[in-house]
């Protein structure tokens, strides 16, 4: 929301079958944004970007595919990161395989 109406695109990194991916892009198109591409990979950038693009990407979307999308649109004037949460989250293993594991060992 922060960043959605301020940039030329939006590129949203995530799965289709996502609901938090859908609901990223989503948000941005109804916050302003004209152009949402939705991607899992860098090599899913079909056409040439320009101006300024915004970036965000679904929970479960690897931190490595971030940094290969920012690589392929190589930024001429830098990349600022804005931050709208902290990631601290622990989400523990369901109780079954936290049982095997005390029944395993």
């Amino acid at each position: 929301m922060q960043i959605a109406s301020k940039v030329d695109a939006m590129i949203v990194v995530g799965s289709a079958n996502s609901s938090n991916t859908v609901a990223l892009a989503k948000l941005a198109k109804d916050e302003g944004c004209q152009k949402v591409l939705r991607i899992n990979s860098a090599e899913e950038i079909s056409e040439p970007l320009t101006g300024v693009i915004g970036l965000t990407a679904g929970a479960s979307a690897p931190d490595e595919i971030v940094t290969d999308i920012i690589r392929a649109l190589s930024p001429r004037d830098g990349v600022e990161e804005i931050r709208a949460t902290d990631e601290d989250e622990y989400f523990p293993p369901p109780r079954n395989l936290r049982n095997c594991k005390k029944r395993c060992h």
